[in-house]
């Protein structure tokens, strides 16, 4: 991660029902955050989210794709969230 900080929060939802307030408080402390923002996230951290285009800079993420097509070009192994946008979607290079 580039720079001297890295923000962590957690936001526990136990009991069924809670989840949007945790992820709503969440997005708040985000919001707090972003003067500092460095750009890039944590993904792994990110439980619920299927991807992150700011896990790691677009070059990374590229090479790391085209590791995974030459190594796994039938896509037999799940590709990691590092390699999945926000939605979920498979970065077009990582799926030849």
């Amino acid at each position: 991660m580039p720079g001297p900080f890295l923000l962590h929060a957690v936001g526990l939802a136990g009991l069924p029902g809670t989840r949007e307030a945790a992820e709503q408080a969440l997005g708040s402390v985000q919001r707090a955050w972003a003067p500092a923002d460095a750009g890039r996230s944590a993904v792994s951290f990110a439980e619920g989210r299927p991807g992150d285009a700011d896990s790691l800079a677009p070059a990374d993420r590229e090479r790391l794709a085209a590791i995974r097509a030459a190594l796994d070009p039938g896509g037999v192994i799940a590709a990691s969230r590092f390699l999945r946008n926000r939605d979920g979607t498979l970065l077009p290079a990582a799926g030849r």
